[in-house]
């Protein structure tokens, strides 16, 4: 964590603040007012219309959930999630990830109710933020592994000490062609893979190699477990 950035002590107390009622008030105003309906069927509409009533009691229980990491699971499906100002947000942060109930409606009547297994709803406004913390913790591991003695930057990347990019939920990884340089970024992503539990998907991976030789190359294919390669002149 030491070689990452980190907050500043400004920061860390206006995190650790607790909400208020105005905090909460905002965050569900700026919501589309046709968006986030739970089964009952009222949107954020119904909350912003009808504020003046029952904004106290609901910005009370959300705040209360923020405060003390108890969620019932009736409030889980129209919950306002918001970022928690917590020194140990993780059990907040998984409580909404790992609580909510689905219900299937046909004929218009719902039917029942059933839990999610994994993964975050979709459109859930959390996603792209631990998105980005994931992808974060994969960049302080390659930042490791470029500072280990006998690793070799790509003939174009020394200068920058650039090892990997990133775009969405597209990663590329690059080095010097040695084997030993390979080896050490496919640990690193397999420590990052066994611990988030993202893996790679080899029917959409490909190594790129140029002047290398093709036992070299098979060498690699075989400690990857990717099937495809494609060679390239440019170096």
């Amino acid at each position: 964590m030491a070689h990452g950035p980190t907050v500043t002590v400004s920061q860390s107390e206006m995190l650790l603040a607790n909400y208020s009622k105005d905090e909460v008030r905002k965050v569900i105003f700026a919501i589309t007012g046709n968006k986030a309906p739970g089964p009952d069927g009222y949107g954020s509409y119904f909350y912003q219309e009808k504020w003046t009533i029952i904004g106290d009691e609901v910005a009370e229980a959300i705040c209360s959930f923020l405060k003390t990491g108890q969620l019932l699971k009736e409030i889980n499906s129209i919950v306002i999630t918001l970022v928690p100002k917590t020194k140990c947000p993780n059990t907040l942060v998984m409580t909404c990830i790992r609580t909510p109930r689905f219900s299937l409606m046909i004929n218009g009547s719902l039917h029942g109710y059933f839990e999610a297994k994994r993964g975050l709803r979709q459109g859930d406004p959390m996603s792209p933020l631990i998105f980005v913390l994931g992808m974060e913790y994969l960049t302080r591991i390659m930042q490791k592994v470029g500072q280990k003695s006998d690793f070799a930057y790509h003939n174009r990347c020394k200068e920058l000490k650039l090892n990997h990019l990133m775009f969405a939920d597209d990663v590329l990884l690059f080095c010097n062609g040695d084997y030993k340089s390979i080896c050490y970024l496919l640990q690193g992503l397999k420590l990052f893979s066994q611990t988030s539990g993202l893996q790679p998907n080899a029917s959409k991976s490909a190594i790129f190699s140029s002047g290398m030789s093709s036992n070299e190359v098979q060498r690699i294919l075989e400690v990857s477990g990717l099937g495809r390669v494609r060679y390239r002149s440019i170096t």
